[in-house]
């Protein structure tokens, strides 16, 4: 069975702004680098580092400056899969907050942050009831992000049944990054057995470690 340690990465108030280039059809499969239902093309290029902006609401707005004119040769060509973009697909600032890991203090955007790597997500505490100070995330091992905090898929106590609002799938313990997911510890549904379970990858979080 694979362990991978799990490990905090909190939110830095710097940006990483890049420019990217996407295609808007989400044709199944189309591109090889992002199969599935809702394939589409895509690449971005980094263009600079900067302080977070942020609206009233406390949203990044860094990507929503002037944007490059078109005929700028740092846009994007080409998706890495070899489909070239059309003059129609999307030209876009996009921003990324970067993270630094708790342990290392090695930074980077949680697009790129590797499985094991844990973060607070107070945006989802309107959509989720926390467990903890705020809703949890774990990448896991296929490149997902799991909410621990959210409902599973297969929760059977679904829609307006009243315990919904008075239980989690995945109750926890402990603080991250050493937090343990057992069905033992709360009021929970039968879904999955306290296990994760994606298109690629099953397992479970025990005391700090993802195994499957």
């Amino acid at each position: 069975m694979a362990r991978i340690r799990c490990f905090l990465v909190v939110p830095t108030e710097r940006v990483r702004v890049s420019l990217r280039r996407y295609s808007r059809e989400n044709t199944p499969d189309c591109c090889l680098l992002y199969p599935g239902k809702y394939s589409y093309h895509t690449t971005m290029v980094f263009l600079r580092e900067e302080e977070a902006r942020r609206d009233e609401q406390g949203a990044l707005i860094n990507g929503l400056g002037p944007t490059l004119p078109r005929d700028d040769p740092r846009w994007p060509r080409r998706c890495g899969c070899g489909y070239t973009f059309t003059e129609a697909d999307t030209y876009q600032h996009f921003d990324e907050l970067i993270y630094r890991r708790a342990d290392s203090g090695e930074e980077m955007p949680l697009r790129d942050a590797p499985a094991g790597a844990m973060w607070e997500a107070p945006w989802l505490d309107r959509f989720h009831r926390p467990q903890g100070a705020h809703n949890l995330l774990v990448k896991l091992p296929d490149g997902s992000d799991w909410a621990v905090d959210g409902p599973a898929n297969n929760c059977n106590w679904p829609g307006d049944d009243a315990r919904q609002e008075l239980h989690h799938c995945w109750p926890r313990r402990g603080a991250p990054p050493d937090v343990d997911v057992s069905k033992e510890y709360g009021l929970t549904c039968t879904a999955g057995a306290g296990s994760i379970m994606t298109a690629h990858w099953h397992g479970f979080l025990r005391n700090g470690y993802l195994e499957g």
